[in-house]
């Protein structure tokens, strides 16, 4: 998913230069995998916006 997003973003416009991906796969679930809305919540991808200053 984080290389999805990055490649979308490519897309529009926005440099690779200044574009960074993290996946943690199934290393920081906030629900557990146990049942499907579980599975549902752990399907994200959080975005950190930082201001070059």
């Amino acid at each position: 998913r984080a290389t999805s997003v990055t490649r979308y973003l490519i897309g529009r416009g926005i440099s690779p230069q200044r574009l960074s991906a993290i996946g943690y796969a199934q290393t920081r679930p906030i629900a557990s995998n146990d049942d499907a809305e579980g599975r549902s919540k752990n399907r994200r991808v959080a975005l950190v916006l930082r201001v070059a200053d």
